[in-house]
């Protein structure tokens, strides 16, 4: 008696993929002939991430063109991706976009907080005179005068005020130098993703997927990457991480 039911392709690793080889029933004509499948207990039904023809052409056309595997490993291939894939939907959405950067202090900008600093340097040293050096800085004040004005504690003290005034009407400016961008971390799924990706590799080619700039398993992932968008590193170095860490 004959069967509708596409086949089945296991890998070593133990996952099922699902593989049609003709194009799924519509909804209308599946719910009309059929009821809704029952599910295993205990078990967790994950819908796995749908590739288009396309899609999956981009994907398969690395190992076509590498000689790796047949026709059918490489559709087994493709299918263990469509529930890797499932697995990270969060990355294939757009990245966010880091904090815009402050621009560059203008040419007045910089000269007003030059002018501020000396204000406050020029408030500091009055204000760390000696009595002896006060009385002389005052006494000179005085000769100096015009109008022969004495001048004393109150006039440094108010000068004091004035130049801090100035200081502070000034921009600020920033002191130390700007901290370096911290590295962002790499999300767990995307870790994850180029396991179970080089798993799939290995089982459905039975080769070891390498890192190397150039490789076969390399130039899927960036294909992987083309056409759908998900966040995965790519980097040579940090992909070789990640498969040195299984």
């Amino acid at each position: 008696m004959g069967s509708d039911t596409p086949p089945i392709s296991r890998l070593r690793s133990g996952r099922t993929y699902w593989v049609r080889r003709t194009p799924p029933p519509s909804a209308e004509a599946e719910s009309a002939t059929a009821s809704p499948p029952k599910r295993p207990p205990g078990k967790r039904f994950v819908e796995p991430y749908r590739l288009s023809d396309e899609q999956r052409a981009a994907i398969i056309a690395p190992l076509a063109e590498l000689g790796v595997g047949d026709a059918e490993s490489r559709e087994l291939f493709a299918a263990a991706m469509e529930y890797d894939l499932a697995g990270c939907r969060d990355l294939a959405s757009p990245e966010p976009q880091p904090p815009a950067r402050k621009p560059k202090p203008s040419t007045e900008e910089r000269r007003l907080r030059a002018l501020a600093e000396a204000a406050q340097a020029l408030a500091d040293q009055l204000a760390g005179l000696d009595p002896k050096a006060t009385e002389r800085l005052t006494l000179a004040l005085g000769e100096t005068d015009r109008f022969k004005r004495s001048y004393g504690d109150d006039y440094l003290r108010a000068l004091r005020c004035e130049l801090q005034r100035v200081a502070g009407a000034a921009p600020k400016t920033e002191t130390g130098p700007a901290a370096p961008e911290p590295k962002p971390a790499l999300p767990e799924p995307a870790r994850r993703f180029v396991l179970r990706a080089a798993d799939a590799f290995s089982d459905c080619f039975e080769t070891k997927a390498s890192a190397q700039r150039g490789s076969a398993f390399l130039a899927t992932l960036q294909a992987i990457v083309a056409v759908t968008g998900v966040r995965i590193p790519l980097e040579p170095r940090t992909v070789a991480e990640i498969l040195a860490k299984a």
